[in-house]
């Protein structure tokens, strides 16, 4: 969307940055599930 000039090159990046933040919790929520699923 930068690119085309739709929205400016900060805030591209702090969408980015929001995105992969949002991933990276989501990953270690299904790891403790997956963890706690294991010991039970």
């Amino acid at each position: 969307m930068a690119t085309a000039g739709l929205i400016t090159w900060p805030v591209t990046l702090t969408i980015g940055a929001g995105h992969l933040l949002a991933h990276n919790k989501h990953m270690r929520l299904l790891r403790s599930f997956g963890e706690a699923l294991e010991e039970a």
